[in-house]
Order: C-alpha cells, then sequence, then structure tokens
C-alpha cells in the first residue's frame, strides 16, 4: 500500500508507504520496485521534482534525493512542540 503518490513524468512514478518505504514505477504504475526507505518516521508528503529528484516529508523533515531516491539528505529539521 502507498500513502503518496508524485511524478514529474508520465513514466516515472515515485510512491512511498506508510513505513517510508519508497517505491518506483516506470511502467505506469502497473509495476513497483522498492527503491529505499526515507529516514525520518512516517511520511507527510512527497514530491517529484524530476525523474531523479525527490523530496520527502517525515516526521523530523524534509529529505532530498537527486539519485532516484537511492539516498537521502535532509535539507530541513522539524521540531515537535510537545504541546501548547
Amino acid at each position: 500500500m502507498l500513502a503518496f503518490l508524485s511524478w514529474k513524468t508520465a513514466d516515472v512514478l515515485y510512491g512511498i508507504g506508510p513505513a517510508g518505504d519508497l517505491n518506483h514505477s516506470t511502467d505506469g504504475g502497473t509495476t513497483w520496485k522498492k527503491v529505499s526507505t526515507v529516514p525520518g518516521g512516517p511520511p507527510q508528503a512527497l514530491t517529484a521534482v524530476g525523474a531523479e529528484h525527490v523530496l520527502a516529508a517525515t516526521q523530523d523533515g524534509v529529505h532530498e534525493s537527486k539519485d532516484g531516491g537511492k539516498t537521502f539528505r535532509k535539507r530541513l529539521a522539524v521540531e515537535s512542540s510537545g504541546g501548547h
């Protein structure tokens, strides 16, 4: 099951599951291959900026991959306020 889907072009789709597993499809979503697990906890959003450029927001920040999701670098940290 995929929680979020994103694509920049029709032939390259990315999907992320509730546990942070990033998947990739090159056939319009018919078949999927796990690429990696995005760090930072459960995903909040996913954006395919380009065929190899992906942004994933998780509980602890925004993570960026420029190699099709194989590796991620934290671009923005998010801290929880812990209450009001």
